[in-house]
């Protein structure tokens, strides 16, 4: 039985790596893998260990989920025989996925909890190498991994979709709070906590606030130091994040690998300070703590909207090089609606022949669909501010 309990760990792991994007489904071989192995495993259990069958309630509904993809197939009603076929085999492979999560002794919510933190921060790592060298994702590519444009310069690993991405750190940021006592795990919470930060996911990130604003409450006991530990980890990450960002426009991509390592330690040593100084930290009464959180807040929204008042320019080409192209998305725009978009241009080219410069507005449907684009074509262009 030990070898099934491996053997479903290293699944559990790889399902983190080989899953790619939504818009090509990419596993059906790790599929057709995990029903070889469960069947394999039903036959060792009930012919070879002669083992009783024991169905319970719960089986009987989660097989029957799990064949809803066949029904289209029988009543030759699915509009494409590839996608079903391929829905049926994956169906089939998560119904034996739960046989042997619910059969083998590997119930420990220890060991599962740690295949999935070893999958995600691999999914992490790759995250990171897709952003800057891709060193890591080329040979993903080879084995079979979709490639994906990263338009909009957002975290999303393997997954291709920042917000799958983004939702797969923020459940594993509830799972490592939990285990903070140990300090180590502190630096887990900050690995997952940039790679939320970085898919720039709003909607994600929103509900992660909520939800864990929710639940900080809620620890009666660990409130104190799960809220001191969370604080910790949102500075380092944001200097962390405004460090990455710096060093990714000047590529150089080994200085963000050593800042991941150093600020993982830096996150395990807060951690050690903050359990060491807990009860003198617990000693400081609630009013204290609303003086200094309404001052933040206060300093937030002060800053906030100073900030929003000043503006930087946007430096595309730096020292006669180019970057790679540079997207920015507008939400909210309503159909059948007119909207003026104007830029403030300084661009210097040493030819006066061809257009070297170009903006392109495209627009775009609930899907992505690309429905119109617009080209503007330019060469020497200088518009002044206007006062």
């Amino acid at each position: 039985m030990k070898i099934f309990e491996v053997v479903f760990n290293i699944i559990t792991i790889l399902a983190f790596i080989l899953v790619g994007t939504p818009i090509k489904y990419n596993c059906v071989e790790f599929n057709i893998t995990i029903i070889v192995v469960g069947t394999i495993y039903l036959i060792y259990k009930y012919c070879i260990r002669k083992q009783n069958i024991i169905i319970k309630k719960i089986d009987i509904i989660v097989l029957l989920l799990c064949l809803l993809p066949i029904i289209p197939y029988f009543f030759n009603d699915y509009s494409n025989l590839e996608d079903t076929l391929i829905s049926i085999v994956r169906s089939i492979s998560l119904y034996s996925v739960y046989i042997l999560t619910k059969d083998i002794k590997i119930t420990k919510e220890k060991n599962i909890i740690n295949c999935i933190f070893v999958g995600s921060v691999i999914l992490l790592i790759l995250g990171i190498d897709e952003m800057t060298s891709k060193v890591l994702l080329e040979y993903m590519y080879k084995i079979n991994i979709p490639y994906v444009v990263n338009y909009e310069n957002r975290m999303f690993s393997t997954l291709g979709y920042a917000n799958s991405f983004a939702i797969i750190m923020a459940i594993n940021l509830f799972l490592a709070i939990e285990r903070t006592k140990k300090e180590k795990y502190s630096g887990l919470f900050f690995l997952f906590l940039i790679g939320l930060l970085l898919s720039y996911s709003r909607m994600a990130t929103f509900f992660f606030i909520v939800f864990y604003t929710i639940y900080i409450i809620l620890k009666k006991q660990e409130r104190i130091y799960y809220t001191y530990i969370s604080i910790a980890n949102i500075v380092i990450a944001v200097i962390y994040i405004k460090l990455f960002e710096f060093f990714i426009i000047q590529e150089q991509y080994w200085i963000i690998w050593v800042f991941t390592f150093i600020f993982t330690i830096l996150s395990i040593y807060v951690a050690k300070i903050i359990k060491k100084y807990l009860n003198k930290l617990e000693s400081i009464e609630s009013k204290t703590y609303i003086k200094i959180f309404s001052t933040l807040i206060i300093l937030f929204i002060i800053l906030y909207f100073v900030g929003i008042r000043l503006y930087k320019p946007l430096e595309i080409f730096k020292d006669g090089q180019s970057n790679e192209e540079i997207r920015y998305n507008f939400y909210n725009i309503e159909p059948n609606k007119l909207y003026s978009l104007s830029f403030d241009i300084y661009a210097s080219s040493i030819s006066d022949i061809t257009d070297n410069y170009s903006i392109e507005i495209i627009e775009e449907n609930k899907n992505y669909d690309t429905m119109k684009v617009h080209n503007i074509n330019f060469n020497n262009f200088k518009r002044k501010k206007r006062d």
